[in-house]
């Protein structure tokens, strides 16, 4: 009984730290003409808008998604961390898809300037 708990104890864990790091953290939503929001209120104002919409819409995908339980073993923990990543991989998909038809692309911070100027240099052509 003591190494079943301990097992179960380090595959909590594990699937903790998988799934407190998520891709969001160092990313984020950047127009697609490549123009900057900072210091631009009217474009901040429709971006916030386009979110709230986004994630309402993510919201609806939610209400459908079936919830996951698992009998304690350590076997069902994993088939249903790895179901429930699978669910939260198709939400972020949601996201993005809807960002996406509003004008944003998802990018990494590090590589937003770079975006930023190729995305300029290509509307203006």
């Amino acid at each position: 009984m003591t190494k079943r708990f301990l097992a179960l104890v380090c595959a909590s864990i594990a699937l903790t730290a998988c799934q407190t790091t998520t891709p969001a953290d160092d990313t984020i939503y950047m127009r697609t003409d490549g123009v900057s929001q900072v210091g631009r209120p009217d474009l901040l104002q429709k971006f916030e808008i386009d979110k709230t919409v986004c994630l309402g819409e993510t919201q609806k995908a939610a209400v459908g998604a079936p919830v996951v339980y698992s009998n304690g073993t350590i076997l069902s923990e994993l088939s249903a961390a790895g179901v429930n990543q699978q669910k939260s991989n198709a939400l972020n998909d949601v996201m993005k898809g809807c960002m996406a038809q509003k004008g944003y692309i998802l990018v990494k911070k590090s590589e937003a300037m770079a975006t930023s100027q190729r995305l300029k240099a290509m509307t203006k052509k």
